[in-house]
C-alpha cells in the first residue's frame, strides 16, 4: 500500500507506517535536478492509531485514537475532499491503523459549480499551480440571477499562462477578458446565469495562481434578445428602460413590433415588453 507520493519543494508532513517495514522509492527524470531530500526516521511501539492529522485547507472533528473510534473531516470552501470524510481506528493483532486512510483537501482542476455563492481556486492553491494544465469551470446559478465574480488574489505568469472568462455556458460565448500577470482585476459580471472559466498553463514557470469568489445577483437588466434572421438590430444596452430596434433586410417584411423596451415584468424581473419580431 502506498503511504504517500510527494514531489516539489514543499516539505511533506510526517508519515507513519502501520507495519514494521517501510520501502522508499525515488524516481528522477532525464532533465532538471534539485538539491534532493533528507529523511529522519524513528520507531515506536504501537498502542493506538497514530494522530490522523488535520488536512491542509481543511478541518477535523474528533480526537479519539482507540480501536473503534471515528473522526470526520471537511474542507475549506473551494477545496474538495480526496478520500472518505469519516475514518475509523482499526486493530488487527499488534497493528493499529485508520480505515480508510486519512483524506486530503485539494483545489480541483475545473468542474461544474452550482449554488448561490462559492469560491474557485487554481489547482494546488495557495501553492504554485502545476505545469501544462487545462482547467475549465462552468458556473451556473438560477435563471433569475446573473453572476458577480470578484478576484481575491491573482498571480499567473504573464504572456504564457492565461485565465479566459466567457459570458455564457461555454467557450463559444462572448469573451469577457483574458487575464494574466499579478495585477488584481476588477469585479466582473455576467449578462446571464452562466459563466465559463478556462485556465491554461504552459510547461515551465508557475506562479501562485488565483482565488476567486462568485455570487448570484438578482438581474437588473433584460437578457440579450439576440438578432433576427434576415434583419439587423440597433441597441446594445439591456438595462431597465433601454430600447432595441429591429429592421429587416430589403425584400423582407417585419412581423411584430420593431422596438422592444426593457421593463419590470409581473415576475418582478426585468423582461422585454414584447416578443421579438421576425423578418418574413
Amino acid at each position: 500500500m502506498s503511504l504517500k507520493e510527494v514531489s516539489g519543494s514543499l516539505v511533506p508532513e510526517g508519515i507513519h507506517s502501520t507495519l514494521n517495514i517501510v520501502t522508499i522509492q525515488f524516481e528522477t527524470d532525464f532533465y532538471i535536478t534539485k538539491s534532493g531530500f533528507a529523511i529522519d526516521f524513528s520507531s515506536s511501539l504501537a498502542t493506538a492509531c497514530r494522530d490522523p492529522g488535520i488536512p491542509m485547507n481543511g478541518s477535523r472533528n474528533g480526537e479519539g485514537r482507540e480501536p473503534g473510534d471515528s473522526v470526520t473531516f471537511s474542507c475549506d470552501p473551494g477545496y474538495e475532499l480526496q478520500g472518505e470524510s469519516r475514518i475509523t481506528c482499526i486493530q488487527v493483532e499488534n497493528r493499529y491503523y485508520w480505515q480508510p486512510s486519512p483524506p486530503s483537501c485539494i483545489a480541483p482542476c475545473g468542474g461544474n459549480v452550482t449554488g448561490s455563492s462559492g469560491f474557485i481556486l487554481s489547482p494546488n492553491y495557495p501553492h504554485p499551480y502545476p505545469h501544462s494544465k487545462d482547467c475549465d469551470w462552468l458556473i451556473a446559478v438560477h435563471s433569475d440571477y446573473v453572476i458577480s465574480l470578484a478576484f481575491i488574489s491573482f498571480s499567473i505568469e504573464p504572456n504564457y499562462d492565461f485565465l479566459y472568462i466567457y459570458d455564457g455556458p461555454d467557450s463559444s460565448a462572448h469573451l469577457i477578458g483574458s487575464f494574466q500577470d499579478s495585477k488584481l482585476p476588477e469585479k466582473i459580471e455576467s449578462t446571464s446565469n452562466f459563466m465559463y472559466l478556462a485556465f491554461r498553463s504552459d510547461g515551465t514557470v508557475s506562479y501562485t495562481g488565483f482565488h476567486l469568489e462568485y455570487k448570484a445577483k438578482l438581474r437588473e437588466a433584460c437578457f440579450d434578445p439576440g438578432n433576427v434572421m434576415n434583419g439587423t438590430r440597433i441597441g446594445a444596452d439591456y438595462k431597465l428602460g433601454s430600447m432595441v430596434t429591429f429592421h429587416c433586410e430589403a425584400g423582407y417584411l417585419l412581423q411584430g413590433y420593431s422596438t422592444l423596451t426593457c421593463v419590470m415584468g409581473n415576475s418582478k424581473r426585468p423582461e422585454w415588453d414584447r416578443a421579438k419580431p421576425t423578418c418574413q
